[in-house]
C-alpha cells in the first residue's frame, strides 16, 4: 500500500475525512477553495428525481423545435434564478454557464477575486436559496422554525441550510428525538403500571427495550445522517432534501479546458437523449473476463467475438510519416472488418481512433479510470458507442479525476 507523507497533523486528520467521503464529492487536497480559478460545479437532487425539468427532443437533430434540450418546470426556473443571483451576494464570483438537467446541475464559476469564505459557503448559500424556492412551491414540508412560504429566495433559510450541510446538527435532532420518544414511553409505562394495568395492555415497549431501540435508530441515524426523503402527494417529505448531501467539482486549470466544458454542457441534453434511446449500450457490466483479467465494460460486448482483432500500440518517438503509415494500415484493415484495439493514450494512437471514429471502424478502447458512478463516455466516443462501434473496457474501479 502507497504510504502518505503528510506535511502535519491537520493535514492527516483533513485526508482521513476525505477517505470517508465519496470519491465524486471530495476536494482537492492541495487546492486553497477561497483563492481565484475557475470552477465546473455539480449538484444532483436528492433520490435524482427529476424535479427540474423535462427532456424534449430528437438526438440526430441539431437545429429547429426539435432540437434536443429541456423545458424547466417552475422548480428548475427557480433553481436558474439562484445560480444567476450567485454574483448578487458574491461579487468576487462570476456565473459564466449554467446548464439545468432534469435530475441534476453543472455551473461554472469563475472566482476573479479572492472569496472571503470557502467556496462550499457559496455553494452552501445557493442551495438555502433553492429550499426556500421549493418550500414555495409545495414540493418541500416547512422546517420547525420556519413557514412553508413568504421571503426571497435564500432569505431565513439558514436552519434549514444547517441541517441539511451538517451531519452533526441532524444527528442531534434525531437523539433529541429519539431521548424525548423513550421518556414518553416510559411515563406511559410507568401509568400504566400505577392504574394497575400492564405494560402489554398500555401498548408500551419495557424500558430496557426502548434503550436499546434509542441507541440503535441514533447510530443509525449517525451513519446514514441524510436519509432518502419519502413522497407523499408529490412533496418531499424531509426537510432540506432537494439536493444529495456535498457536491462535485472539477477545476479548469489548464488552457483550452473551458472552451471544452462549455461546450460539453451545451451538448448535456443530446447525450443524455442517446443514452435514453440506446439504453443497453451504456449500462455498465462487470465481471466480464477478457483474456485472464476480469473487467468492466460499456458498450457492444460483441465486438470481443470478432475474428480479427488488431492491437494499436503507437510509441511517441514515432515519426509522423511513420503515424502516418499506421493510420493508413488500420483504417484499411477496419474497411475489411477487423476490430481495433487501443488504450489511446499517446498522440499517435489518438489521432488513429479519432480517424477510425471518423471512418466508422469498431473499436475496443482500454481505460485507465473505469466506471465510476453516472459515468458518460467522452464526446468522441458517444455516438460510436449509441451505434454499436464501440466497447469500452477497464481492469480498474471507477474514480473521478480532481
Amino acid at each position: 500500500m502507497e504510504r502518505k507523507i503528510f506535511r502535519n497533523a491537520e493535514s492527516r486528520e483533513w485526508s482521513m475525512k476525505q477517505e470517508k467521503v465519496a470519491s465524486m464529492k471530495r476536494r482537492s487536497e492541495h487546492h486553497d477553495y477561497t483563492d481565484r480559478g475557475i470552477y465546473m460545479i455539480t449538484l444532483a437532487v436528492e433520490g435524482r428525481r427529476p424535479l427540474l425539468g423535462t427532456l424534449t427532443g430528437r438526438a440526430d437533430v441539431t437545429e429547429g423545435p426539435e432540437q434536443p434540450a429541456v423545458v424547466l418546470s417552475p422548480l428548475g426556473e427557480k433553481v436558474r434564478e439562484c445560480w444567476m443571483n450567485i454574483a448578487r451576494h458574491y461579487p468576487q464570483v462570476e456565473v459564466m454557464k449554467l446548464c439545468v438537467m432534469p435530475d441534476h446541475i453543472h455551473g461554472v464559476l469563475f472566482v476573479h477575486e479572492r472569496l472571503d469564505c470557502h467556496l462550499g459557503a457559496v455553494i452552501k448559500g445557493f442551495k438555502a436559496g433553492t429550499h426556500q424556492a421549493a418550500r414555495e412551491l409545495g414540493l418541500m414540508a416547512a422546517t420547525a422554525g420556519g413557514s412553508a412560504g413568504g421571503g426571497s429566495a435564500g432569505g431565513g433559510t439558514a436552519t434549514m441550510s444547517q441541517c441539511t450541510e451538517t451531519a452533526v446538527t441532524e444527528r442531534a435532532a434525531a437523539e433529541r428525538a429519539v431521548a424525548e420518544k423513550a421518556a414518553a414511553e416510559r411515563a406511559a409505562a410507568e401509568r400504566a403500571a400505577a392504574a394497575g394495568g400492564t405494560m402489554a395492555a398500555a401498548g408500551a415497549v419495557p424500558y430496557t427495550a426502548t434503550a436499546l431501540q434509542s441507541k440503535t435508530q441514533a447510530r443509525g441515524t449517525a451513519q446514514q445522517p441524510c436519509a432518502r426523503p419519502q413522497r407523499a402527494g408529490g412533496r418531499l417529505q424531509q426537510p432540506g432534501a432537494l439536493w444529495e448531501r456535498g457536491y462535485h467539482d472539477r477545476l479548469l486549470l489548464h488552457k483550452g479546458q473551458l472552451g471544452r466544458m462549455l461546450a460539453y454542457l451545451e451538448d448535456n441534453p443530446r447525450r443524455l437523449l442517446l443514452k435514453r434511446d440506446h439504453p443497453g449500450m451504456f449500462r455498465p457490466v462487470e465481471g466480464i473476463v477478457v483474456a485472464g483479467a476480469t473487467m468492466s465494460a460499456m458498450g457492444n460486448l460483441a465486438l470481443l467475438d470478432a475474428p480479427l482483432k488488431l492491437q494499436l500500440q503507437c510509441s511517441r518517438r514515432l515519426a509522423p510519416d511513420e503515424i502516418e503509415q499506421r493510420r493508413q494500415h488500420f483504417l484499411n484493415a477496419g474497411q475489411q472488418g477487423a476490430v481495433v484495439v487501443s488504450p489511446s493514450i499517446s498522440p499517435g494512437e489518438r489521432l488513429i481512433t479519432t480517424a477510425c471514429l471518423e471512418q466508422r471502424v469498431p473499436l475496443i478502447v482500454l481505460l485507465l479510470k473505469g466506471f465510476p458512478p453516472f459515468f458518460k463516455p467522452e464526446p468522441r466516443y458517444l455516438i460510436a458507442c449509441a451505434e454499436g462501434r464501440l466497447l469500452l473496457l477497464s481492469p480498474y474501479p471507477g474514480r473521478t479525476r480532481r
